[in-house]
């Protein structure tokens, strides 16, 4: 079984496999996903990018048989100016809107470094932009990063709310919840942050060895997230984000940390599907 067979949308963060664009849809291809969320080229995330190197890196992966899932922007993760956090967003904006392309990733606000609190002011760099917003086709998907404002789940969802705008939604990260001290996700958090999910990272977090893990094999209940977003009937981008290439000890390349991620996703739609029939 490869990811083509189940029954979502399944989208790969390839850029941790390959630099290049023809290195990022042959990860993608290799592992049945439909889509990549394209989140840098070379070293460059695609905030630094300009308008046309972003059109003619669409171009290329469309003219390979695959579509743009998301822009992974790391806009509000790094320190930045809100009138130069805004203008690039406004260009990732008019590339999406172009392309057709759903969703625009984006954190809250870079903190001091000693600061991991929540921040009510975490989102006022978008301010200018909220006409923008309310009339587009593109969703924001913000995502809970410790330092970034939005340091958690319900932090980012309280932020959310806040905003008041159809077009901001969370970006659901198990890896990156249970890394945040929260050991059973979907347990603990699915049913409060399931209106406001608007694009899935699937990743698994090793809470004894402290590190990314293929899914199924952390605390990050991907089955049960599987099982909950089928039976709730999720209809958005489901984006595999492995990081495990840089575990050299367990892979030895990254041919067997894509395969590892792709299998264990399989692995948890297996289980998903046993979830289903017993309930």
């Amino acid at each position: 079984m490869n990811l083509d067979q189940i029954p979502f949308n399944f989208s790969l963060i390839a850029d941790e496999f390959s630099p290049s664009i023809e290195g990022q849809v042959a990860a993608a291809k290799r592992i049945g996903a439909r889509a990549i969320d394209l989140r840098s080229i070379g070293v460059r995330n695609v905030a630094e990018l300009s308008v046309q190197e972003l059109d003619d890196a669409v171009s290329q992966i469309h003219d390979a048989g695959l579509v743009v899932a998301g822009l992974a922007s790391s806009l509000g993760k790094h320190l930045g100016e809100s009138q130069a956090m805004a203008s690039d967003l406004l260009r990732l904006h008019e590339v999406a809107e172009r392309h057709r392309i759903p969703t625009i990733r984006i954190f809250g606000r870079l903190c001091a470094p000693s600061g991991s609190s929540g921040n009510r002011q975490a989102l006022d760099w978008l301010e200018p932009l909220r006409t923008t917003i309310a009339h587009s086709s593109v969703d924001l998907v913000l995502e809970p990063e410790i330092g970034t404002g939005t340091p958690y789940a319900m932090e980012g969802l309280a932020r959310v709310r806040e905003f008041e705008s159809e077009h901001l939604k969370l970006v659901w990260d198990s890896g990156n919840f249970v890394k945040q001290g929260c050991y059973a996700p979907v347990s603990e958090l699915y049913d409060a942050l399931k209106v406001a999910i608007g694009h899935v990272h699937i990743k698994d977090f090793d809470t004894e060895r402290q590190c990314p893990c293929p899914p199924g094999e952390g605390a990050g209940q991907i089955a049960q997230l599987l099982h909950r977003l089928w039976v709730d009937r999720y209809s958005g981008w489901v984006a595999l984000e492995p990081q495990l290439v840089r575990d050299t000890r367990r892979f030895s390349s990254s041919d067997c940390a894509l395969e590892a991620a792709a299998m264990g996703v399989v692995h948890c739609w297996t289980t998903a599907q046993m979830l289903q029939e017993a309930s």
